[in-house]
């Protein structure tokens, strides 16, 4: 992206992932304040292992189809539930309209 840019090529996809980045990045630093946030405010809920970091960063690997490097499985069964929701469609009435 950035050669694209760097070239003048593109300005509407290289300032659109500027964007993502710049939004995932916010995200990245609000999840690491929680996760300081509980260990400051709540040592032994979270142990030197903390299963969730693994399982996030395993993912994160095999996605895109990397080989794992934790062996890590889901640590909470709830988390199991995000990767099965479903997107609901809303029923339309008229071109263009929505109920």
């Amino acid at each position: 992206m950035y050669l694209l840019r760097s070239r003048g090529l593109l300005h509407g996809l290289a300032s659109g992932t500027n964007w993502v980045l710049r939004d995932e990045s916010m995200h990245m630093e609000f999840a690491l304040d929680v996760v300081s946030t509980v260990r400051e405010e709540e040592p032994d809920l979270v142990d030197e292992d903390f299963s969730y970091l693994e399982h996030v960063a395993e993912r994160g690997l095999t996605q895109p189809g990397f080989a794992p490097a934790y062996g890590s499985a889901i640590p909470f069964g709830f988390l199991e539930l995000q990767d099965v929701q479903e997107a609901v469609q809303l029923p339309r009435t008229s071109r263009g309209h929505h109920r």
